[in-house]
C-alpha cells in the first residue's frame, strides 16, 4: 500500500498498488470509441459496480435513459489547459472504472457485444486507482481474519467530542478489546486441540506446550512485531492497548496450564456448565464465549444509554454499540465455525472420527496426563440430573453458535426494518415536499425520481438509533434464552441433522472465501464485505494491535505522487480533486491536511494530532487544487458517526484550503449514502438525481454526471495558476 506506480499508456501494470493511471492517449478496452448520444436506441449502460464486468449482465431496460452526459472526443497531453484527478469509492475497481461504464448494444448470440465509451473530457486526465490490500490470492485472508478486531477499532473513533463521555467510551472499547483478544486466543486453542487429537493420542510434554501455549504466543509475536516494526497510521497499534493485550494472553497462558476441560468442578462461575457426570464436566470454552459475549454486550448497553441522552449528537455512540455487539458476535462464530470445519476435515483422515470430532485424549486423569484444555467430550455433555445443563446429544455447544448469530442478524435486521416501515407515511410526505431546487444546466426543472427507501433510512435513523440498538440486544438475549431452552427439550437426532447441516453450511462459507466461487454470490458477498472493510480501513488500528491495517496513508502518498508528477511536467495548469464515494472522504482529507507537501501529521496518531492541533499549522490554500465530491458520505456517515474527527472546523479548513475555497459537491435521492453538505452554500451542493424517464444509477456513474463535468471544465478553463518560487510540492 506504500508504493505508487505510473501505469503504461496501454494499460498494462501489475496493479499490485494504488497506481496513478494515465488515461490519456488511451482508449477504454473491450469496447469501440465513437461519439456517445445517451439514450441511443439498442444501447443499454453496463453494469455499475466497480469490479470486472460481463457485458450485458444487470442491464436496464432499453426503454430509459442514461445519466446526461456531453459528447466528447479523445484527446491527448496537449490538449485543454488543467489536469483531472479522479479517485474512485470503495470496492476492487477496475482499471478505468474512473472513466465510467461504457454503453453496450443488444448482445449477438451472448458473445459479441458492441459498446460505447463513455466521453473523455477534453483536459488532461489523471485515474488513482487503489486497494484497500494487495492483489494476489490472499488479498483478503488477513482481513477476514482480523475483521473483528477491526469493526471494534472503528467503534473507537466514534467517540464524542467532550473529554468525560470520551474517557468513559475508551475505557469501555478497552475493556471489549480485551475480551476480543482473549476470545481469539481461546479459539486457536481449541481449533489446535482438535487438530492435534486427531494426529496423536500421546500425552506428553509436548503436547502440553502446544495446547496451552501457541494459541496466545501467536497473538503476542504479532502484536510486538507490529509495536517493533508497524507504521504509524498504518499497521501500528496504540502502545498502552498492546501492552494490556499481551498481559491478557499472558494471563491466558496460566490459565490454560491449569487444564480447565478436565476438572471435575469449580467456582460459582462454572455452575451454569457443570454437567454433573463426574469426569471432564467443565466445559470452558463456552464459559469464555458466555463471559466474553455479555461483557461486551453491557459495554455496548452503556454506550446506547448515554447515546439517548444525547439524541441525534450520540449516533456515533449508538454506532459503536453496534460495532461491539457484532464484533464479538463475529468472532464466535467464525472460530465454531473453523472449529468444525477442522474436526469434519480431519475426521475423513483419522481412524477414530469420534476421537477427532470430540477429541478426547486416550489417557484421562494418569499421572503426567495433560487432558483436556479447552475441548471437553461431547458425550459428556449430556445432562445427568443437572437442570441448567443443556442436552445436545454428541454436539459440543459451541458448535451450535453459528445458529444464534443468525438469529441475531434476523432480529436486528427486523427490527431496522420494522423501524422503517413505521415511518413509510413519513418517507412518503418527504418525498412528496422534495423538488428539484437546482435546475440543470440549459434545461427547464422536471420531475425526478423519489428519495430511495435506505437514503431516507440514512439520515433519519441516527436520531433514533439508540433506542433501535437497545430493543434489538434486549430481544436478541430474549430469543437466545428461548432457543436454549428450546435445544434442551430437543431430541439428538434434531440436533445431529443441525449438526450436519451446519458442516455443510461452513465448508461452502470457507470455500466461497477462498475459491470465490460460485462467481455470482462470491462476488456479492466480497462487495458487501468489501464496502465495509474500506470504510474501517479508513482508520489505523489504534484501538486494537490485531485490527486490520489501514491504506489512507498510502493513499494520500499516491495523491500526492500524481499531483506532484503534474506539477513538474504542468506547473502552470489547475488541478481538480475529484473524489467519488469513499474516494470523496480521502480527497477531503488530503486537502483539509495540505497533504501535497510532507506533513508531521503523517507520522503520529490520529488523537495525537488534534492534541497537538497540527491541522490548525501552516494553513495556506492551495494556488491550484479545487476539490470536487460525489456520492460523498462525509455527512451522512463521518459527520454523523465520527464527529471528533469531522466536525465544523473539517469542512471550513477542507474548503478553506481549496484553491479559491472552490469545493463543489454533487449528490442525488436516490444515492444511498451521497448527500447534500451543510457546511457547504447551497449553490455548491448539487442535486443530480436521475429524471423520471431516466435510468436510475443511484450510488453510481457519477463520472457521466454532466453538470459534474462542466464545472470541472469551467474550474480549469477560467482558473489561472501562479507558481510559487519554491520545491515542486510547495508550488501546489
Amino acid at each position: 500500500m506504500t508504493t505508487t506506480t505510473t501505469q503504461r499508456s496501454d494499460g498494462t501494470g501489475d496493479g499490485d498498488q494504488p497506481s496513478v493511471l494515465s488515461a490519456d492517449g488511451c482508449t477504454a478496452p473491450t469496447a469501440l470509441t465513437g461519439n456517445r448520444t445517451n439514450g441511443h436506441a439498442g444501447y443499454r449502460a453496463g453494469p455499475s459496480s466497480g469490479g470486472p464486468r460481463t457485458p450485458g449482465q444487470d442491464t436496464p431496460s432499453a426503454g430509459k435513459h442514461t445519466p446526461r452526459s456531453t459528447d466528447s472526443s479523445h484527446t491527448d497531453d496537449e490538449g485543454a489547459a488543467g489536469v483531472e484527478i479522479r479517485v474512485h469509492g470503495i470496492g476492487d475497481h477496475a482499471t478505468f472504472s474512473a472513466l465510467g461504464t461504457p454503453n453496450y448494444k443488444e448482445l449477438v448470440d451472448s458473445r459479441v457485444w458492441i459498446g460505447r465509451v463513455p466521453p473523455v473530457p477534453p483536459h488532461k486526465l489523471r485515474l488513482v486507482n487503489w486497494s484497500r490490500a494487495n492483489r494476489k490470492l490472499t488479498r483478503h485472508l488477513s482481513w477476514y481474519l482480523a475483521f473483528p478486531f477491526t469493526l471494534l477499532n472503528v467503534a473507537g473513533y466514534m467517540e464524542p467530542k467532550d473529554k468525560v463521555a470520551r474517557y468513559v467510551m475508551r475505557l469501555g472499547i478497552g475493556v471489549a478489546s480485551l475480551c476480543l483478544t482473549i476470545a481469539m486466543a481461546a479459539w486457536i486453542t481449541v481449533i489446535l486441540e482438535t487438530v492435534w487429537r486427531a494426529l496423536t493420542d500421546t500425552d506428553d510434554r509436548l503436547t502440553g506446550v502446544v495446547l496451552q501455549a501457541v494459541g496466545p504466543c501467536l497473538l503476542i509475536v504479532f502484536i510486538v512485531y507490529r509495536m517493533i516494526v508497524g507504521r504509524v497510521l498504518v499497521d501500528k497499534g496504540g502502545t498502552l492497548i498492546s501492552v494490556f493485550n499481551i498481559l491478557a494472553l499472558v494471563g491466558m497462558i496460566q490459565y490454560l496450564h491449569s487444564k480447565p476441560a478436565s476438572r471435575t468442578g469449580g467456582p460459582l462461575g462454572w455452575y451454569l456448565v457443570d454437567t454433573g457426570s463426574g469426569q471432564n464436566t467443565i466445559d470452558p470454552m463456552t464459559t469464555i464465549v458466555g463471559y466474553t459475549t455479555v461483557i461486551v454486550w453491557c459495554v455496548a448497553l452503556f454506550l446506547c444509554v448515554i447515546a439517548i441522552r444525547r439524541r441525534r449528537a450520540g449516533a456515533g455512540l449508538a454506532g459503536a454499540a453496534v460495532l461491539l455487539v457484532l464484533a464479538v458476535s463475529l468472532l464466535h462464530a467464525a472460530g465454531s465455525t473453523l472449529r468444525l470445519f477442522t474436526a469434519s476435515l480431519f475426521g475423513l483422515v483419522s481412524s477414530s472420527a469420534d476421537r477427532v470430532v470430540h477429541s478426547a485424549p486416550s489417557t484421562q486423569g494418569g499421572e503426567g496426563s495433560i487432558g483436556n484444555v479447552l475441548l471437553p467430550k461431547a458425550d459428556q455433555l449430556n445432562s445427568a440430573g443437572h437442570q441448567f445443563v443443556v442436552s445436545l446429544g454428541k454436539a459440543l455447544r459451541i458448535d451450535l453458535i453459528p445458529i444464534f448469530f443468525i438469529v441475531m442478524i434476523v432480529v436486528f435486521g427486523g427490527l431496522l426494518w420494522i423501524r422503517l416501515w413505521w415511518r413509510r407515511w413519513d418517507r412518503n410526505a418527504a418525498a412528496s415536499e422534495v423538488t428539484d431546487q437546482q435546475s440543470r444546466s440549459g434545461r427547464p426543472k422536471k420531475e425526478t425520481q423519489p428519495v430511495s427507501k435506505i437514503h431516507f433510512l440514512v439520515e433519519r435513523l441516527p436520531a433514533r438509533l439508540a433506542y433501535a440498538v437497545v430493543v434489538a440486544i434486549l430481544a436478541t438475549a430474549g430469543v437466545w434464552g428461548l432457543m436454549i431452552v428450546g435445544f434442551r427439550v430437543a431430541s439428538t437426532r434434531f440436533v445431529d441433522d443441525l449438526m450436519v447441516g451446519l458442516q455443510i453450511l461452513g465448508a461452502v462459507a470457507i470455500a466461497m472465501v477462498i475459491l470465490r466461487r460460485p462467481q455470482n454470490v462470491a462476488e456479492r458477498l466480497r462487495r458487501t464485505f468489501g464496502a465495509v472493510a474500506d470504510i474501517a480501513g479508513f482508520w489505523a488500528p489504534d484501538l486494537h494491535p490485531l485490527a486490520g491495517a489501514s491504506y489512507r496513508r498510502g493513499l494520500l502518498s499516491g495523491i500526492r505522487q500524481a499531483i506532484n508528477d503534474l506539477v513538474l511536467d504542468y506547473p502552470d495548469e489547475p488541478i481538480a480533486l475529484v473524489g467519488h464515494s469513499q474516494g470523496s472522504v480521502v480527497c477531503a482529507w488530503f486537502v483539509r491536511g495540505g497533504h501535497w507537501t510532507e506533513r508531521r501529521a503523517e507520522g503520529m496518531t490520529d488523537r495525537e494530532a488534534l492534541k497537538k492541533r497540527m491541522y490548525e499549522v501552516n494553513q495556506a490554500p492551495s494556488t491550484r487544487i479545487a476539490l470536487f465530491t460525489c456520492g460523498s458520505p462525509l455527512h451522512s456517515l463521518y459527520a454523523t458517526f465520527f464527529p471528533r474527527y469531522f466536525d465544523d472546523d473539517f469542512f471550513q479548513t477542507t474548503r478553506h484550503m481549496a484553491c479559491r475555497s472552490r469545493w463543489r459537491n454533487y449528490w442525488r435521492k436516490t444515492d444511498p449514502i451521497g448527500t447534500a453538505l451543510p457546511a457547504l452554500p447551497a449553490r455548491d451542493n448539487v442535486n443530480v438525481t436521475e429524471l423520471k424517464d431516466e435510468e436510475t444509477v443511484a450510488h453510481s456513474e457519477y463520472w457521466r454526471e454532466e453538470r459534474l463535468r462542466a464545472d470541472v471544465g469551467n474550474y480549469l478553463n477560467t482558473t489561472r495558476v501562479h507558481p510559487r518560487k519554491q520545491t515542486a510540492q510547495a508550488t501546489s
